[in-house]
């Protein structure tokens, strides 16, 4: 959600983070959205315009080796969820 609150036909970025991990937004306001599937919840936080301005987002993305987390989500249909990803 870092400068994009909104895309194309105002869906926001975490509503189609939720597509391909099979969740749906159970709840969100303008700094939250919770994501609920079969045995996963996530929270995505909004960055605030001053944090996300400093933000570099390369293009293509680089990948990186260390983060906070790394996630792992169940899905029932992976082909499907590369297509929506």
């Amino acid at each position: 959600m870092a400068r994009e609150v909104a895309g194309a036909g105002g869906e926001n970025r975490a509503v189609r983070t939720a597509r391909p991990l099979s969740a749906e937004a159970v709840n969100a306001d303008v700094e939250h959205t919770i994501l609920q599937s079969r045995d996963t919840q996530l929270i995505i936080h909004a960055i605030p315009p001053q944090v996300a301005d400093s933000i570099n987002i390369e293009v293509p993305p680089v990948a990186r080796d260390e983060g906070a987390i790394k996630p792992f989500f169940t899905v029932a249909d992976l082909a499907h969820s590369e297509r929506v990803a």
